[in-house]
C-alpha cells in the first residue's frame, strides 16, 4: 500500500446540543384512519414549563424544531401536517418555508380576515399549500374563505351543538372540509359525523403525543437552512446578490476565491453578478456551502473544517476514478457532512434527518464504511486510507476498480486542493 500521508485529525466531539420537544396530534377520518398530524408547541424545560411565549414565538418554535432539530419525517411521517398561525407569521415569509403538498396553514381564530390575510391565504394555496380556519364558532367567518379555505376546524366545546350543526349546513355545498376538533366522546363523534364532518381530532381518539429531538443553536440551524436553500433545482441569483452586497466580508472572500489558483479568470472582475456568473451554478453552490461550514464550525474547529474539506474532494476524485464522476458533486457533499456531526454534537443519524440527501448517500454516512451501495463503498475507501487501515480498504478497491496506486495521488492533490481553497476561506 501507498505511504500514508499527513492528515488533519477530525474532531470527534462538540457541544450538545440541547433538547427540545413539540407534540403532535393525530387528524383521524370517519373511518378511523390515520389522515394527518397537529404540530404543537410544548415549551422546553424539565417538567414541560419553559415560561409563557406568544403565539409568533410558538410557531416559530414549532416551524424550526420540525425542519431542523427532529424532522417531519420524525414527526408525521409522509401525512400532512397543520401549523397553527399568527397574523404576524401568516405575512412573512415564514409559512413558504415549510413544504408544500403536506402543509396545512392553520389561521388561527384572532387573525382578522382582512383584504391582506385573504391575498396570502390565496397566495399560499397557489403555491401548493392548503390553508385551514382555525377554531370556527359560526358561520360569519366562512364566506370570504369559502374558496381559499380547504379545511373548517370547528371546536366542538366552543361551539355547542347548535352552531356546530349550523356550521354543517351551511358548508354543505361549499368546497371545504370539515373538521371536528375537541372531540372528547363517542357520542360526539357519531354527531359530528352524522353532521356530515370528515376529520376528527380530541382526547377520544389521542391525546397529543410529545416528540423530543436535539435542538441546534441559531447559526447551526441557519446552516442547514442554507443547506436547504442550496438543495433547490434552481438557485435564485438576485437573491443571492442581495445577501453578498450587504456583506463585504463575504463579497471579499469570494473574489479572493475566483482569484485563487483552483481558476483561470482572465481580466478584471467588476461585479459581483460578474463573479456569480463566472463561478457558475455548480462552484458557486459549493462556495456557499463551505462559507457557511466555516462559521459553523466557529473557533476552535479548523482542524475539522480542513479535515472535511480534505475529505469531500478526496471523494469527489475517487469518484471519477471509479466511473462514478456523475455523482462527484454528491460525493463532495457527502465527504463535507461527514464531520458535521461532531460539530453539532449530534449522531449522524440526526444530522443528515431532514436534509433531502440521496438514499444511498444517506445509508453511506450512516452506516460502518462496508455498505451494500457503490457510494457507501467509495466513503468507506476515502476513510480507510486516512486511518491506514489497508484490510479494509483492499477488500473495497475491487469493488470499485480503483487501482491501488491511484489513492497515494488522488489524496495530494485533493490535500494541496484543500490548501488553496482554506486560505481563500479564512
Amino acid at each position: 500500500m501507498p505511504k500514508l500521508l499527513r492528515r488533519p485529525v477530525v474532531a470527534e466531539t462538540a457541544e450538545a446540543g440541547a433538547c427540545v420537544s413539540i407534540a403532535r396530534q393525530p387528524i383521524f377520518t370517519a373511518g378511523r384512519k390515520l389522515h394527518a398530524f397537529e404540530l404543537l408547541y410544548r415549551a422546553r424545560g424539565a417538567n414541560g414549563c419553559g415560561g409563557v411565549v406568544d403565539g409568533n414565538q410558538a410557531t416559530e418554535e414549532v416551524i424550526t424544531n420540525s425542519l431542523t432539530s427532529i424532522g417531519l419525517a420524525k414527526l408525521a411521517g409522509s401525512r400532512p401536517v397543520f401549523v397553527n398561525f399568527t397574523r404576524k407569521l401568516l405575512l412573512s415569509p415564514l409559512p413558504f418555508q415549510l413544504p408544500k403538498g403536506r402543509t396545512v396553514v392553520e389561521v388561527l381564530e384572532d387573525v382578522a380576515l382582512d383584504a391582506e390575510v385573504i391575498e396570502r391565504c390565496r397566495e399560499l394555496r397557489d403555491a401548493g399549500y392548503d390553508v385551514a380556519m382555525d377554531d370556527v364558532e359560526d358561520c360569519s367567518r366562512i364566506g370570504r374563505m369559502a374558496n381559499v379555505a380547504r379545511y373548517v376546524k370547528v371546536d366542538l366545546r366552543l361551539a355547542g351543538r347548535e352552531r356546530t350543526a349550523e356550521i354543517a349546513r351551511h358548508c354543505a355545498s361549499l368546497p371545504v372540509c370539515l373538521l371536528a376538533e375537541k372531540v372528547e366522546s363517542r357520542a360526539e363523534f357519531e354527531f359530528a359525523r352524522a353532521l356530515g364532518y370528515k376529520l376528527f381530532q380530541g382526547y377520544y381518539f389521542e391525546r397529543p403525543e410529545v416528540v423530543g429531538g436535539r435542538s441546534f443553536a441559531p447559526m447551526k440551524a441557519s446552516f442547514i437552512g442554507m443547506q436547504r436553500e442550496l438543495e433547490r433545482e434552481d438557485l435564485d441569483f438576485s437573491k443571492l446578490e442581495k445577501t453578498l452586497l450587504a456583506d463585504p466580508a463575504l463579497t471579499h472572500r469570494l473574489l479572493r476565491y475566483l482569484n485563487s489558483a483552483s481558476f483561470a479568470i482572465s481580466g478584471p472582475v467588476r461585479s459581483v453578478h460578474q463573479a456569480m456568473v463566472l463561478l457558475g451554478e455548480t462552484e458557486l453552490r459549493r462556495w456557499l456551502f463551505l462559507v457557511g461550514l466555516t462559521k459553523l464550525a466557529g473557533p476552535g474547529n479548523e482542524g475539522a473544517v480542513r479535515a472535511s474539506l480534505l475529505r469531500a474532494r478526496y471523494c469527489e476524485l475517487l469518484a471519477s476514478q471509479a466511473g462514478l464522476g456523475a455523482r462527484g458533486p454528491e460525493l463532495f457533499l457527502m465527504g463535507l457532512l461527514s464531520v458535521l456531526g461532531a460539530m453539532l454534537g449530534a449522531t449522524m443519524e440526526e444530522t443528515v434527518s431532514g436534509l433531502g440527501l440521496s438514499g444511498d448517500v444517506s445509508e453511506a454516512l450512516i452506516g460502518d464504511g462496508e455498505a451494500t451501495s457503490r457510494l457507501g463503498a467509495l466513503y468507506g475507501l476515502a476513510r480507510a486510507y486516512e486511518r491506514g487501515d489497508w484490510e479494509l480498504a483492499t477488500r473495497l478497491l475491487p469493488r470499485l476498480g480503483i487501482l491501488e496506486d491511484e489513492l497515494g495521488g488522488c489524496y495530494a492533490e485533493a490535500a494541496e486542493w484543500t490548501e488553496q481553497v482554506f486560505a481563500s476561506l479564512g
